[in-house]
């Protein structure tokens, strides 16, 4: 496949790399996703190990709750990523229209992304960058997790140095620069699941220092059904708690 194959009908998001579009297939007239990444910006950040790793992902680690690729092809100075088109977007547009969702929203979306991230897990294989902009929604409601440009193949045992992910979502392990391993796709877990059900990250400051200390230092504090008008019923502040 090449760039000719397919139209352009409009660009759908921008990342560190480059821009994903909204595609169409010439022939076949399936719409897809396309990622643009930029080769010289990969180079600048030395990220080609882990362009490699995503791509090695998405085609092939089929399963219900990932994003797949169907094609990957280049020229003198962009890589295309061809991927599947979720006609929902992303789970924080959702998020963003509603404030939060229902626990038994929560119990069913938590579900799927606990059991995408257990399938990475067996292929030794550590996602790094779970929040909401990463969670896709397919039209049935189902979701997908995307960009899998963070992620790490690393074992059980493995102590990780690297400092990645998204302020909001960053263990504690991470902050303090002590290492990490597979549990930090737990902590981001717990994260997500407080966040679709009270509408705000646990530790969420507008000063980055505060939060990133609130992180390191702070209990959860759940809502005040009271004061705030958000009940969290026992069973998840059990499970939030569980993995924080």
């Amino acid at each position: 496949m090449k760039l000719d194959d397919f139209q352009i009908t409009r660009i759908v998001g921008q990342g560190a790399f480059g821009k994903v579009y909204k595609i169409v297939n010439k022939k076949t007239k399936k719409m897809h996703a396309m990622k643009c990444i930029r080769k010289d910006r990969a180079l600048e950040n030395n990220s080609v190990n882990n362009l490699l790793l995503e791509k090695e992902i998405l085609f092939s680690e089929k399963h219900p709750f990932l994003v797949s690729m169907d094609y990957v092809f280049q020229n003198e100075h962009r890589i295309f990523f061809v991927m599947d088109f979720i006609e929902g977007g992303e789970l924080f547009r959702h998020l963003c229209t509603v404030r939060k969702f229902t626990e038994e929203q929560g119990k069913f979306m938590i579900a799927q992304v606990a059991i995408a991230l257990q399938h990475l897990h067996d292929k030794n294989i550590i996602y790094r960058d779970l929040k909401p902009e990463n969670v896709l929604v397919e039209t049935d409601g189902y979701l997908k997790l995307t960009d899998f440009g963070l992620a790490k193949k690393a074992k059980r045992k493995d102590i990780n140095k690297t400092f990645c992910g998204t302020a909001s979502y960053l263990a504690p392990e991470i902050l303090t620069h002590q290492g990490h391993d597979f549990s930090v796709d737990i902590w981001c877990l717990g994260t997500l699941l407080f966040e679709m059900i009270v509408g705000i990250p646990p530790f969420y400051n507008k000063n980055q220092k505060i939060m990133f200390e609130n992180i390191k230092t702070n209990r959860v504090n759940f809502p005040s059904k009271e004061r705030h008008n958000i009940h969290v019923s026992n069973q998840a502040k059990d499970l939030i708690l569980k993995m924080l």
